[in-house]
């Protein structure tokens, strides 16, 4: 067998063996992205992983150019953002849009870029026109946020072999590379628990503003969950449970009639970033307590006036870029990337607010 470079003692005669990245990971006892981030002064390293990485390179003698030189000769790789308009959703999809172009901006110089495909994310038909012709194409991979959920799972499918990262939302069972999300049930039960602690009455509506995208769907079924749920020693919560699903303009015109039938609830659970809108068509003496998603400036304006008590951040920047990054990691690394990778969910409440990273000031500007 031959025998490679990582078997040999770094401080022996190597002959005419040439170092390799892997080996510098695999000395240094870290990932090869970790080593290419380090040598190229990309992205962020732990200081003493870095000088870890650094005195491996410089036992094994490893010259970083020769990488870059073979990087001059790759050929480039494009991956595609399919996302929402970013102005939908207030915003949000901004926030997503910035992460990846974040990341590409650190990875230019391995021949990866990134090009934008947006859709209306309220209408099929949107989607479908935006990805026409996708799958004739040659993208080294997509960024899918599937908010269309039969729509995007028949891309995927028609998108094979080529990886799809999956963010902000989940489509069980597609083949794709990875999925990028928070938990969406766990957050769920988290709105029911904190509104069954901050209303004495037992009355709550769920609201599903737009299309209901699977992992809408499994927020409300979270929240619900924690009413159902039986503790040992402890009875099966008794509440009433109502839910508004406004999937059409022609609904959202009803809300505040429907709200006004509904002045008895004592919480609402408003399961996307739509919250600064119910709050808007509260009939007048009405003040429910509010849980929702989603440091968007409308909403971190309610946090500020105490019209919404949670908002849940779901760091849509950071799954972007994370988003990238699975995709770079594995066509151009050739590293496995995990089948999820969960982002976790800040409690974002008006006392610390002005503490978090994504907030800028009274307005809650989004980039």
């Amino acid at each position: 067998m031959e025998k490679s470079w990582s078997d040999h003692d770094p401080t022996k005669p190597r002959g005419r063996d040439k170092p390799t990245m892997k080996d510098v990971a695999q000395v240094a006892g870290v990932s090869i992205g970790t080593v290419d981030r380090v040598l190229h002064k990309r992205g962020r390293v732990a200081p003493e992983t870095a000088s870890r990485v650094l005195e491996a390179a410089r036992s094994l003698d490893f010259a970083p150019n020769r990488a870059a030189s073979n990087l001059s000769r790759a050929t480039p790789r494009v991956f595609v953002g399919l996302l929402p308009f970013p102005n939908q959703d207030s915003g949000y999809w901004r926030w997503v849009v910035r992460g990846i172009q974040k990341a590409a901006a650190e990875l230019a110089h391995h021949y990866v870029e990134v090009e934008f495909i947006y859709y209306d994310r309220f209408s099929s038909d949107s989607f479908l026109r935006a990805t026409a012709g996708l799958v004739h194409q040659e993208p080294g991979g997509i960024i899918l946020a599937p908010t269309i959920e039969g729509a995007s799972r028949k891309l995927v499918e028609e998108l094979k072999p080529r990886p799809v990262v999956i963010i902000d939302g989940t489509l069980p069972g597609a083949p794709v590379l990875t999925t990028i999300s928070a938990d969406s049930l766990e957050s769920g039960y988290i709105a029911g628990k904190l509104l069954d602690i901050l209303c004495e009455k037992k009355t709550f509506l769920t609201v599903t503003p737009g299309m209901s995208s699977h992992h809408l769907q499994l927020r409300r079924q979270g929240f619900e969950n924690y009413f159902s749920t039986t503790t040992p020693g402890k009875k099966t919560r008794q509440a009433r449970l109502d839910h508004l699903n406004l999937a059409s303009d022609d609904q959202w015109k009803l809300l505040p009639h429907w709200l006004e039938e509904r002045r008895d609830v004592a919480g609402i659970f408003v399961t996307n970033s739509a919250s600064h809108k119910i709050v808007s068509l509260l009939p007048r003496g009405f003040t429910p307590r509010i849980i929702g998603y989603d440091l968007i400036a409308e909403n971190v304006q309610c946090l500020i006036d105490g019209s919404v008590d949670f908002i849940m951040n779901q760091h849509p920047e950071n799954q972007g870029y994370k988003a990238f990054y699975a995709l770079y990691r594995s066509t151009v690394l050739n590293e496995p990337v995990p089948v999820a990778d969960r982002i976790p969910i800040d409690l974002m409440m008006r006392e610390n607010l002005p503490f978090h990273p994504e907030y800028s000031g009274t307005t809650g500007e989004t980039p």
